[in-house]
């Protein structure tokens, strides 16, 4: 599951700042070098974003598996602050019941 933690932190780097977060390495051993050391820029760096993103990123992006999220729900419940009415309500209804 931890690796799909860090799949999604991907995604969620990309959502947020349009693009991904390795995506100034120009080869393949750049990149795993860059995803190593974490070298990239933090989401709000990158647009004008709650600097609290940027520590939520780097859990789910962590090199090292046992530093990501355990699970999908704790990196959702830490995100959940930052969505809508909606998507709290779903939440509550299909996770916390």
């Amino acid at each position: 599951e931890r690796s799909d933690i860090y799949s999604v932190g991907c995604l969620l780097y990309e959502c947020l700042t349009g693009r991904g977060p390795f995506s100034h390495c120009t080869r393949l051993s750049e990149a795993a070098t860059a995803a190593t050391n974490l070298d990239y820029l933090p989401p709000s760096r990158v647009r004008a974003l709650p600097p609290e993103l940027d520590r939520i990123v780097a859990r789910a992006l962590a090199p090292i598996p046992a530093d990501r999220y355990a699970q999908a729900s704790d990196l959702g419940r830490d995100l959940l602050c930052y969505a809508g009415s909606s998507a709290r309500q779903k939440w509550s209804d299909e996770f916390l019941t």
